[in-house]
């Protein structure tokens, strides 16, 4: 933006989105989709319509959850399971949680039992249902959504009939050859050079899933390290909170490893793309996307798989 003052009808169009949409000023406006689409393209404002629409639906569950949350909250005092513990005092004794352990009462737990009922109560229930249920309608209403905005912007069940070469292929291809259907010299790579890339670039990606899961074994290994040492320190607390302090303490570690290797493969994923030299824009989106998907998927979701059937 000029650091004078421009009229509004003055404006060109990438002044207009960043005046009166790339903003934090205007995060409760509406989104000039029309405009996004005029300057972007029907791909990018397809995206920026679906990420308000969800924003959007996000809003009723958001409200939904914290009513929840406050109710569970107000309620925690008339939790008969733990108002037990909590009153039980030194009356029951349990066994050691280790060979080394000393004994404990269940009564030591009392803070844990009350931060438990917060995540597991009547409440809960209903809200998970009414999230199964608000699933379901967000994806009906957004096919909707969708098929209004195609139809309005003309780009229903459209296709390109030939597609053109990405600029930054035809910059980095190494010769020319003939397009055997419009006879017109084009940028070309060898199909057999862009194969042998795509295998080096997968094996890429297996060695990448196979640092993703050292690392869980490596976090396996520190919870259960981590709660040895709490066991042999002797301290009553610590000894009854060993789980609870290595189970929080192993998903942080977890959570940042997660996040770090997301970032670290998303880049080598893109230049790997950019390395196999796809033609077109289309097989080179779809080349980083199944890149990106297979990886995340197992990045994201290895610690779960491992609680559900492993763990126990």
């Amino acid at each position: 933006m000029p650091e004078y003052q421009v009229p509004p009808e003055s404006l060109n169009p990438r002044q207009i989105l960043s005046q009166y949409w790339a903003r934090w000023s205007q995060w409760y406006k509406y989104q000039p989709l029309d405009h996004i689409r005029d300057y972007f393209g029907e791909k990018v404002a397809i995206y920026f319509a679906w990420l308000g629409f969800y924003t959007a639906w996000l809003l009723p569950a958001a409200i939904v959850g914290t009513v929840v949350f406050i109710s569970g909250l107000v309620s925690m005092g008339s939790n008969t399971a733990a108002q037990q513990i909590c009153q039980s005092g030194q009356q029951y004794r349990m066994c050691p949680l280790c060979d080394t352990c000393k004994n404990w009462f269940i009564s030591d737990i009392c803070p844990m039992a009350k931060v438990g009922y917060l995540f597991d109560h009547p409440g809960t229930v209903f809200f998970s249902v009414f999230m199964s249920f608000w699933a379901v309608t967000f994806l009906e209403y957004w096919k909707r959504k969708n098929a209004t905005l195609a139809h309005h912007w003309d780009c229903m069940d459209f296709q390109e009939e030939e597609e053109q070469p990405r600029p930054e292929f035809a910059a980095m291809a190494p010769q020319m050859e003939q397009n055997p259907i419009t006879g017109v010299k084009e940028p070309y790579f060898p199909k057999r050079d862009r194969l042998s890339r795509v295998l080096t670039g997968s094996m890429v990606i297996i060695i990448m899933l196979c640092v993703v899961m050292i690392f869980l074994v490596s976090v396996i290994m520190y919870r259960g390290i981590v709660t040895m040492m709490m066991y042999h320190t002797g301290n009553s607390l610590l000894m009854t909170q060993a789980g609870n302090i290595a189970n929080i303490s192993s998903s942080m570690v977890n959570l940042v490893l997660i996040l770090l290797m997301g970032q670290v493969y998303t880049s080598l994923a893109e230049k790997l793309t950019r390395w196999e030299m796809h033609r077109t824009q289309s097989r080179h989106e779809d080349a980083f996307t199944f890149k990106v998907f297979v990886f995340q998927f197992v990045n994201f979701y290895s610690s779960s798989f491992y609680v559900a059937f492993f763990k126990g």
